[in-house]
């Protein structure tokens, strides 16, 4: 199997691209029954919620989150309840700043989306309204001067390595790859310095051209 691996470094972390070859057809928009599924999960953890079941509910949500990277639906708005419900979960964890992260999340994902009627307390509420209230949408990244967009077709796999990452900014993974490789999938891999364990998500092949593939990693 060809691969290629990269490892950039960025600040207060290490990030690494893996691609794999071809070797099964590979679903590159998300479905209706890929949001059914997600919708059905997302009801479930609001049931184990109601039961104060919080491991069980947040299961749910975790089972939510890969349904939506592995089935491309990490923009839809019903990804955007999956991280609205974690944030309550979070909340009744007494865990305030990863609330907050979550509902970023959510509204990073949809600015429109709303709490669930039977997530509606006045607490809830009130901290809810305070997050959306301090939420900015990501700047549009604009190029750096002199760096103009590559034409034509790649010779390879090009990727641009990653000087800077700030805190707190949302981070554009950008890449292309040529025909001939026959590449299906895309793997970026990271880890804040502050976390035991990495993460992974997945690059979608969109861009600029037919061999463009990107992902986004939100701000930590």
């Amino acid at each position: 199997m060809r691969s290629r691996t990269f490892v950039l470094v960025a600040v207060g972390a290490l990030i690494g691209l893996l691609a794999w070859p071809a070797q099964q057809a590979v679903a590159q928009t998300c479905t209706a029954a890929s949001v059914r599924k997600i919708k059905k999960l997302n009801f479930d953890a609001l049931d184990e919620n109601d039961r104060w079941e919080l491991s069980k509910a947040r299961q749910k949500l975790e089972d939510a989150k890969l349904v939506a990277q592995s089935r491309k639906c990490l923009t839809h708005p019903e990804l955007a309840v999956t991280y609205v419900i974690l944030g309550v979960l979070e909340l009744r964890s007494q865990k305030l700043a990863a609330m907050k992260a979550a509902w970023l999340k959510a509204l990073s994902i949809n600015p429109k989306v709303a709490l669930h009627k039977r997530l509606q307390s006045a607490k809830v509420l009130r901290l809810f309204a305070g997050v959306k209230a301090c939420y900015k949408p990501a700047a549009r990244v604009v190029p750096r001067p002199g760096a103009a967009a590559p034409k034509g077709s790649p010779k390879g796999f090009e990727h641009v390595p990653i000087l800077k990452w700030e805190e707190g900014k949302t981070l554009t993974i950008s890449l292309r790859s040529v025909d001939k490789m026959g590449i299906q999938r895309v793997s970026l891999f990271y880890q804040v310095a502050t976390d035991a364990t990495p993460k992974r998500v997945e690059l979608i092949k969109k861009g600029a051209d037919k061999w463009s593939w990107s992902a986004v990693i939100e701000g930590i």
